[in-house]
């Protein structure tokens, strides 16, 4: 799939692109003086599914390095990623994608992202994988057939959230619908990978982006629990 997109995208087209096609479209760089909440959360979640689905090329580092904060906590280690990744190579960050999920050689990868990794040795009732399944049928969302990964990787599940806070996958920003999946699918181990990830050996670029997850994830709980 092309990676790359020749024009700047207004932000509802933004918010229904898949992953694949926003490299460039203002993917880390939202051209509005304040955008609604609910895609701004979109965007952030996209963010984490960006840089967790493949390693980032050059130009995607130098867009990571763009990132900015507003002084709130989640700003900050968002920010704190920005300037990690301005002191990182694209090769470097690489070799530690390659370590942290790929493994190399004889080494296995220090980190699983699945669900299914996470909450089927907790004995966590229904497979991660079958209810995940479950709840993406009732949400109409199709597998795309190009993907061989199982749809547990952590990468789909925030793209996922992505599209329910942003109101482009089932219904109009639902926060019933919205909160449901978010307790299920992403509190219930999104949390403990991103401090596993952080806590990783060879982790530099994404322990910054593990740390600023963390971060942002516990914000969306009390969010959902206020609200």
């Amino acid at each position: 799939m092309a990676r790359e997109m020749s024009r700047k995208l207004s932000v509802e087209e933004l918010g229904s692109l898949p992953m694949s096609q926003m490299h460039h479209a203002g993917l880390l760089g939202l051209e509005l003086d304040s955008p609604p909440q609910a895609v701004l959360r979109a965007h952030v979640y996209r963010i984490f599914a960006f840089f967790l689905s493949f390693p980032p090329s050059a130009e995607d580092l130098a867009e990571a390095a763009r990132l900015d904060g507003d002084g709130t906590t989640v700003g900050n280690a968002i920010a704190h990623t920005g300037r990690i990744a301005a002191a990182l190579s694209a090769s470097s960050v690489a070799a530690e994608y390659q370590l942290l999920f790929g493994g190399v050689g004889l080494l296995r990868p220090q980190l699983i992202p699945y669900s299914s990794n996470y909450l089927a040795a907790a004995g966590c009732g229904e497979a991660p994988l079958v209810a995940l399944r479950r709840d993406r049928d009732r949400l109409g969302i199709a597998r795309d057939p190009a993907i061989t990964d199982p749809e547990d990787h952590v990468s789909s599940v925030l793209e996922i959230m992505a599209g329910l806070a942003d109101g482009s996958i089932g219904e109009d920003a639902d926060p019933n619908q919205e909160r449901a999946f978010f307790e299920i699918h992403v509190a219930s181990w999104v949390p403990r990978f991103f401090r596993d990830m952080t806590a990783a050996r060879s982790s530099v670029f994404y322990a910054s982006l593990g740390a600023a997850g963390a971060v942002f994830l516990a914000e969306e709980r009390r969010r959902f629990t206020i609200g």
